[in-house]
């Protein structure tokens, strides 16, 4: 006899997964549980016995699930995923967990100009650069918000020769990410001036 009631052994297909921000894992994707033929005692559990499973997220602002059993990662970081039989009069709850780690989607930094704008002297060069790695400036001179259609800068410069108006944004193609676009109006001065 127990002092305690027994618990079934709840094994996972798998005890980490991965995926990205505002991506959803599909029910038929998460780890499968099994539930073993014997108790956490080690006795044999009838085989016409069955347990219901219950997917609990212990971190639900990194990743839950939706009312279909989906998982919705929600934010960067990692999530303990615990599966548990309901239990019943004959036996506690079981349980196992697996991990999610939720990579988060990068949103570029703003570009920053070399020179900020004003007035320049004709043959200025002008860098235009950003500081998230992987990612791609492009650029305007006619005064409309530049997309990935438009010129690109790679950490080259360009020449300003006469007034123009640049504006450029960061482009992060993994997670399809812009900057704020940031704009910089340049002069031509003579060198008299």
């Amino acid at each position: 006899t127990y002092s305690t009631l027994p618990a079934p052994k709840v094994s996972l297909s798998a005890t980490e997964i991965s995926g990205k921000e505002g991506k959803t894992i599909e029910k038929a994707n998460l780890p499968v549980a099994t539930i073993g033929d014997k108790d956490d005692a080690g006795n044999d559990i009838p085989t016409d016995t069955s347990f219901d499973l219950q997917y609990t997220s212990l971190s639900p602002d990194i990743a839950d699930f939706d009312s279909e059993g989906n998982l919705v990662l929600k934010a960067g970081g990692t999530a303990t995923i615990q599966v548990s039989t309901v239990a019943t009069e004959a036996y506690l709850s079981g349980k196992a967990s697996y991990t999610v780690t939720v990579t988060p989607i990068i949103t570029p930094a703003t570009p920053v100009y070399s020179t900020s704008g004003g007035r320049v002297t004709a043959g200025t060069e002008v860098t235009i650069s950003c500081s998230t790695s992987g990612s791609t400036i492009y650029y305007t001179t006619n005064g409309e918000d530049p997309t990935t259609s438009d010129a690109r800068i790679q950490g080259t410069s360009f020449t300003v020769n006469d007034n123009i108006t640049v504006k450029a944004v960061a482009y992060y193609a993994e997670d399809n990410t812009y900057s704020s676009v940031v704009d910089a109006v340049f002069t031509i001065v003579s060198d008299e001036e």
